[in-house]
């Protein structure tokens, strides 16, 4: 060893295991389609790996499912191996026929993935609805398969992952979702994915997410009761979405007035006139009350003089509930998370805000 040397190894000692010595050969070309999986996939397919670098994309999927098992044997990864048929393979796998999975397989490109990719796609076999994306799907991507993996069940519809980009988007509709296991979350959930699937654009499609994670996470301060049938407060934000789609004014725009106690909402209805009634707080001689702000018709229209006495004699001598800032503050801030959630975001934006959403929420429980 001349002294360069020498004085390097001196400096820098490290420690040279050796490999064992039945640690299998592979081959070049094995490590670059397989990566991980090689030294595996060379344990039970020796140098130069005729069956596995001769075997069709689909079949070395299926040994990427099959070696990411815990209890995977080496003789039953080699017999799979050497089955030329893929759909006998995979019964040879899991012991049954899997509709849909030989078609799956052969959709994942060239290169094999990393385990906890095939981890995942062994949770999605079973679900009919994975299988039935996957089928309509051109390429089967590791991102597609995190996004599937990151949705409920319910909402594993293509209709839905054509809306999205990247799994962190999926994780923002599994924060919309209900985590309810009960029949009452499952009704929430096939809901929540009809809307989605009826949706046409991203911008609509993110406008039913927006909706739903307010509904889930921001609440309405109680506004006045009114024991008038003629009155109904819109108590949540989906009842003021509803009540704007209803009478095709703005009403959406003034949701954080509403979550931070400034204004309460009604619909009024006496069999002949409708209208929206909005409630303003008022500081006033007597302390926190209320006015009256606006009563409005469809499409803002005006109200007829005669209704608008009928709404004011209702409201006469009504309060308005005080607000907790602290309570209000932090759900204003939530809506601020929720609204700055964007459509054309750069991947790592969206985890950011992602992460800030989960933070305000983890803050609200």
């Amino acid at each position: 060893m001349n002294s360069i040397a020498a004085q390097i190894v001196e400096e820098y000692p490290v420690q040279i295991t050796q490999l064992p010595e039945d640690w299998p050969r592979v081959s070049d070309s094995l490590r670059a389609i397989c990566h991980e999986h090689a030294y595996k996939i060379a344990s039970f397919d020796p140098y130069p790996h005729l069956n596995g670098l001769n075997s069709c994309r689909g079949k070395l999927h299926l040994i990427g499912l099959l070696i990411s098992r815990r209890d995977y044997s080496k003789h039953h990864a080699w017999m799979v191996l050497n089955e030329t048929n893929l759909a006998d393979a995979i019964e040879m796998t899991f012991g049954k026929p899997m509709r849909g999975l030989s078609g799956t397989l052969k959709k994942m490109p060239a290169i094999m993935f990393q385990k906890t990719a095939y981890q995942r796609l062994a949770g999605l076999i079973s679900d009919h609805r994975a299988i039935k994306v996957f089928g309509h799907s051109d390429e089967i991507t590791n991102d597609l398969i995190d996004t599937l993996f990151n949705l409920p069940e319910e909402l594993r519809m293509a209709s839905v992952i054509k809306h999205i980009v990247c799994p962190t988007e999926a994780r923002i509709i599994e924060i919309a979702s209900s985590p309810d296991d009960g029949p009452a979350g499952s009704r929430s959930r096939s809901r929540f994915a009809s809307r989605l699937s009826d949706c046409r654009s991203r911008k609509s499609f993110w406008n039913a997410i927006r909706e739903e994670l307010f509904e889930r996470f921001v609440h309405l301060p109680q506004a006045p009761a009114t024991d008038d049938v003629r009155v109904r407060s819109l108590s949540t934000i989906g009842q003021i979405s509803q009540a704007a789609d209803e009478f095709r004014n703005c009403l959406r725009m003034l949701v954080d007035e509403a979550v931070r106690g400034e204004m309460a909402f009604y619909i009024f209805d006496n069999g002949t006139s409708k209208a929206i009634i909005s409630l303003k707080a008022k500081i006033g001689q007597n302390g926190l009350t209320g006015e009256i702000d606006e009563i409005k018709g469809v499409k803002n229209s005006a109200i007829p003089p005669e209704t608008i006495k009928e709404i004011e004699s209702i409201f006469e001598g009504a309060g308005i509930t005080r607000r907790n800032p602290e309570h209000h503050t932090q759900f204003g801030v939530m809506c601020r998370f929720i609204r700055d959630l964007k459509t054309n975001d750069h991947p790592a934006d969206i985890e950011r805000a992602v992460a800030r959403l989960e933070d305000a929420i983890y803050a609200s429980s």
